[in-house]
């Protein structure tokens, strides 16, 4: 069952002895203050928490069509097992409406083809930390971790990992906004992050901060840029794609586009910008010490001038 709705009415379904494949479909529906410890739930078709509130769910196992949450605030998901081995083009965790909630030291895997593992849409001020997020067998348009109109987010040293899938990505961020990815390590047999978009949406403001970004197989990039507006920031990240582009930028983005780069690592011959809409500025730390000789003390009040490549003066300080 796929379900989607932004509103307490769009979910106040009845599902009587309703199957998915040959197993029931497990619909939880209008609860608060609720907790679910060491469950089975992998005896069900699907599992769905829908209009929920406080609720926790922990340390259970989830088979064939994972787990979705549809329309739940303040609530926490960790020490979870999630197996995706059900029907293609369903998700092993689905948050649609998710809000302020912890998703924790969860593993999540999907084997099924044409299947995004971890999907977050229309969810804000989530923080989705230390979790194995697994795609294992994506094809097309197949990711590991997909946000699709959500803001506020923190993705937060997560292992992301997608293989076996021509055209299955890492991250693949849409139409969303001010989202932190920190301290993960994305690895992908196609392109590691994606910021992709259509003509109605736009990716502005998402940083990412000490990741570990790796590609290693022929059709692999680091970042693809696609499609409309996008705004990101790097810092202290490493990108490595040996046999394609660490960063690639397609010939459809729009005036505002950008990437900063500080302190990142990457190959800077393997670099591709296909449109003159597109900016990207790469800079790295300075830290200058001045002592004194013999003795090896700090001086204060020592002036320190940087000129850049083209002899021109980038900043001028005195030290403290």
């Amino acid at each position: 069952a796929y379900i989607t709705g932004s509103s307490s009415p769009d979910f106040m379904h009845t599902f009587d002895d309703n199957y998915i494949g040959d197993k029931l479909l497990n619909y939880t529906k209008n609860i608060q203050d609720e907790v679910y410890d060491d469950i089975n739930f992998s005896q069900y078709g699907q599992v769905i928490f829908a209009n929920a509130t406080n609720i926790t769910i922990r340390s259970s196992t989830f088979g064939d069509n994972g787990i979705s949450l549809l329309l739940v605030y303040n609530s926490s998901f960790y020490n979870n097992f999630i197996n995706n081995v059900g029907q293609r083009e369903y998700f092993a965790f689905y948050g649609n409406n998710l809000y302020d909630s912890l998703v924790e030291n969860n593993s999540v895997n999907s084997s099924k083809s044409y299947t995004t593992t971890f999907l977050l849409s229309s969810s804000d001020r989530n923080n989705i930390t230390e979790n194995d997020i697994n795609n294992n067998n994506g094809g097309s348009q197949s990711y590991a971790l997909k946000l699709d109109s959500c803001d506020n987010n923190l993705i937060n040293e997560n292992n992301i990992t997608a293989v076996q899938g021509d055209g299955a990505g890492g991250i693949y961020i849409l139409g969303s906004n001010d989202n932190l990815i920190d301290n993960n390590s994305i690895y992908s047999e196609y392109s590691a992050v994606y910021l992709y978009d259509d003509t109605s949406s736009t990716n502005i403001g998402n940083n990412f901060t000490n990741n570990n970004i790796t590609t290693t197989t022929s059709d692999g990039y680091g970042i693809y840029i696609s499609n409309d507006i996008s705004q990101a920031l790097f810092v202290n990240n490493t990108i490595s794609a040996p046999s394609q582009n660490d960063i690639y930028v397609n010939t459809n983005v729009d005036a505002g586009s950008y990437l900063r780069f500080i302190n990142t690592t990457f190959d800077s011959a393997d670099v591709s910008i296909n449109d003159a809409n597109f900016h990207m500025n790469v800079s790295w730390y300075v830290d200058v010490y001045v002592n004194s000789t013999p003795v090896g003390s700090a001086v204060n009040g020592a002036n320190v001038t940087m000129i850049n490549n083209a002899s021109a003066k980038e900043f001028s300080v005195l030290t403290a």
